[in-house]
Formats: structure tokens, sequence, C-alpha cells
């Protein structure tokens, strides 16, 4: 027999043959402590990193695809602390499905072997009696509701100003939050949303929350003004495919460009299956699945 090294001189003449030493990386993630007590099951809505801490400036552990199923311990100020393959670790609690049968496919089962029963012999039983008393109900009929028509939206945001000086707010409360500036009187915002008594709104490149009675609505925009969840981040990423940007949250609606895999942009809202975004000068709809999210 040959050793390895004389087969690979035999093969690679003149090559010269060094040993490596590979050592443990200095700063490797120490994992979490497996919480225990009871939890739920949930489903990730969109792919979305598990981290460390509940915070984006710590380490991620790995990035979980959409319809990943993880175990939520507790939920904290917009964050879930979970175990997912035997290890714990946070991720944006707003990116959990807490039905897990709407994402999960089921386990598939052997069909059970049918039982034969003998065949019963017909028997005599007197006529029933019908009542004709009253006439019967009969249900209404139910017709879907109709996609509507966004082939003609252009995008426009609600618009509101504000009739006093007010606090500008990291989250919807006067309480736990951060004030980010004082609005002036007769500050223009744009209004992503609402939550109870709040405004979200987009001011100077920023988002945050105004209390709604120190704003008056001027503009509905294009998509009206919907509720909103209070834990919303804005989030800095990229797509992770080729993907339309349009003027509404609908394949019908108009195209404002084709944004291609790894494009930069800046996500305001998720709602839907869609996100509001921010690419170059211009604001629009990107489908979800196709952004890198937390």
């Amino acid at each position: 027999g040959h050793t390895y090294e004389q087969i690979l001189q035999f093969y690679y003449p003149g090559a010269e043959l060094k040993s490596f030493t590979v050592s443990a990386p200095k700063n490797p993630i120490k994992p979490l402590p497996l919480p225990t007590g009871e939890y739920v099951e949930a489903v990730t809505a969109f792919e979305v990193n598990f981290r460390t801490e509940p915070n984006t400036d710590c380490e991620i552990i790995t990035l979980l695809k959409k319809g990943t199923l993880v175990k939520v311990y507790s939920r904290n100020n917009g964050w879930a602390f979970a175990v997912y393959n035997n290890t714990a670790g946070y991720l944006y609690d707003a990116y959990l499905s807490y039905d897990p049968t709407a994402s999960q496919s089921p386990e598939a089962t052997a069909a059970p072997t049918p039982t034969q029963t003998p065949t019963p012999k017909p028997t005599q039983s007197a006529s029933p009696t019908i009542s004709l008393t009253g006439s019967p109900t009969i249900p209404p009929v139910v017709s879907p509701t109709p996609t509507p028509d966004m082939s003609n939206v252009k995008f426009e945001f609600a618009k509101g100003i504000t009739n006093s000086e007010v606090n500008f707010r990291t989250k919807p409360t006067t309480s736990g939050s951060v004030v980010i500036q004082k609005l002036a009187a007769s500050t223009e915002v744009n209004i992503l949303g609402f939550c109870g008594d709040w405004y979200y709104v987009l001011y100077n490149n920023r988002t945050g929350f105004v209390s709604s009675q120190y704003v008056k609505v001027t503009s509905q925009g294009s998509m009206g003004i919907k509720e909103v969840p209070p834990t919303l981040t804005l989030i800095a990423t990229s797509t992770t495919a080729i993907v339309n940007m349009r003027h509404a949250p609908s394949t019908n609606a108009p195209l404002i460009r084709k944004l291609a895999m790894g494009d930069k942009l800046t996500v305001y809202l998720v709602q839907d299956g869609w996100c509001l975004v921010k690419q170059g000068d211009e604001y629009g709809y990107v489908y979800a699945d196709y952004v890198r999210l937390a």
C-alpha cells in the first residue's frame, strides 16, 4: 500500500504539502439557556432573523424561512423569545402567526382500513309525520367580496397637519416611549396608519407615533388609513430576488419599477403580505416574501 502523501506526489509531482491548524472563532455565539414551562407554537409568516438578543444590533443565530415552526415562551416589546431546533433566541413577534395550522402541512397518515359491516335488513316502519306549518328558512346567497381594481391607482401618502405643538414618539403611549422630537404646530406629516388614539407617521425620514387629537387629517391618500400594530420598526434591508415595486399592495396595481436581487430599500410597514417601502426617491409596495425582514 501507499501513503496518501505518496499518492498525491504521484498525481501532483512537485506539489508541496502543508499542514494547517484550524482554531475556533474568537467570539463564538454563546447559546442561550433553554427555557422551561409553558409555550405556544407559532409559524414564521415571513423570512426573519433569529437573534441572540431582542434587538437588531446583536448576533444572528440563523435565518428562519417562511413557514418555520417555533415554540414561543414569552413576548415583550415587539420581540418573541422562542426555541427553534433546540436553540433559544429572539425574533420579531410581528412576523409570527399564532395559528400554525394555517401554514403547516399536516403530517401524512395512513388511510384507515375500512371494515366490512353487514348489510342491514330492511324493516317496515311507520310513515313519518310531515309538518306543513311554517315555511322552510332559505339561507341568503352570499356573494364573494370582489377584488378591488387597483390598475389605475397612483401611490399617495395620507397626510395630516398638526394643530398644536406635539411630541413625536417611538411608541403609541406616553409612558415607556422616547420622544424623538417635538413637532411644531402646522407641521405636515405623512400618515401610515393608526393605532388606537395614535397615528403612525413618517416625518423627516423617521417613523413614529403622534397623538391623533393633535393631528388634522387633510388627505386619505391612495390607500386610506388602516390600523397598524403598536410595535413597528423602520427596517433598512434589501430584496432577496427580482421583484416588482407597485403603486398599491396588489399584483394588478401599476408597476413603479422592477427591483433587482439585493437592491437596498427601507421598510416602513408590513401588512397583508406586502411591505410599504422607499427605494431611491420613490415609495411603493413590494411583496414581503421577497424582502429580507428583521
